[in-house]
């Protein structure tokens, strides 16, 4: 009659494992340096580019306006190479995918984790034309804004 105890713990261990890695403070690109962050631009899973955006975004405010500057070229250069070979269909999915999950990541936070977190729906309409997974300024021409 043990083995219902040993099962009944053992899933107890996976949803707290899965619950503290839900609830960490540093998401899965904590650990990453920030070359590792550039070369993934346009590679990142859509799911995960919330996190993604997140890690970006906090080491970003920590960096001086030209380093800020820098690393945002670099992320976009990577993105647009990452991307390159993409049909439009496949980039468009993409953009697609990478929208609704900021879109439920958001919805999920509080108004306060909201601001602290550097993500935005992106609602731009720009179709394609911007690194949709890249923090930094809408580059379609039409804004002046940020995402």
């Amino acid at each position: 009659m043990q083995k219902p105890k040993i099962k009944l713990g053992i899933a107890s261990l996976v949803i707290a494992g899965l619950c503290s890695g839900l609830f960490a403070s540093g998401g899965p690109f904590e650990s990453k340096s920030d070359q590792e962050l550039i070369d993934m631009a346009g590679k990142v899973v859509p799911n995960q580019v919330p996190d993604y955006q997140m890690e970006l975004y906090k080491r970003m405010q920590k960096m001086k306006p030209e380093q800020k500057k820098k690393f945002y070229e670099q992320l976009k250069t990577s993105a647009d190479k990452n991307t390159a070979n993409m049909t439009m269909e496949d980039f468009e999915k993409r953009r697609q995918a990478i929208h609704a999950a900021i879109k439920a990541r958001i919805a999920k936070m509080t108004r306060a984790q909201f601001k602290a977190s550097g993500l935005s729906a992106k609602g731009c309409g720009c179709h394609a034309k911007c690194n949709c997974d890249v923090v930094g300024p809408c580059t379609c021409g039409k804004h002046k804004h940020h995402h």
